[in-house]
């Protein structure tokens, strides 16, 4: 007979060990957790933007937190990357903490900053030709 426990809020493939022996049925379960990448590491204050961590031990993670803010609609992809939605926010780089199962934690302080979205002030020229080819002037403030 085989046993086996779907983590909380798995959605992608995931490895299943089979032993024929003695084995460690825990042994993804039991990895220390290692944030890799955060991508991207830029959203908006409003949050709602979809969030890739990639890394190692990621699949079991229980929650994640954007600063001292909760993520949402986590998803498990795999035991190397994980999706969630960040939360609102004010203006400035916060940590990024993954919390899983057997209380493994890993933190990566300022990897995700919250910054306020563009901002068009004027653009010129007004009107233009409908064959195009002009060059058109965007000024404003925040453009990436």
């Amino acid at each position: 007979m085989v046993h086996f426990f779907k983590p909380l809020h798995f959605l992608g493939s995931l490895l299943i060990l089979v032993c024929l022996s003695a084995c460690n049925p825990t042994l993804e379960e039991g990895k220390p957790i290692v944030i890799e990448s955060v991508s991207p590491a830029v959203g908006q204050l409003a949050g709602g933007d979809t969030i890739t961590i990639s890394g190692t031990g990621l699949g079991f993670v229980e929650s994640i937190y954007f600063g001292s803010e909760l993520c949402v609609n986590i998803e498990i992809l795999s035991q190397t990357q994980v999706t969630c939605e960040t939360p609102a926010h004010s203006a400035g780089s916060v940590a990024v903490t993954v919390n899983g199962k057997a209380k493994k934690t890993a933190t990566v302080s300022s990897a995700f900053t919250y910054q306020v979205g563009p901002t068009v002030s004027a653009i010129s020229p007004t009107d233009s030709s409908t064959t195009g080819g002009g060059t058109l002037v965007i000024t404003g403030t925040g453009f990436i």
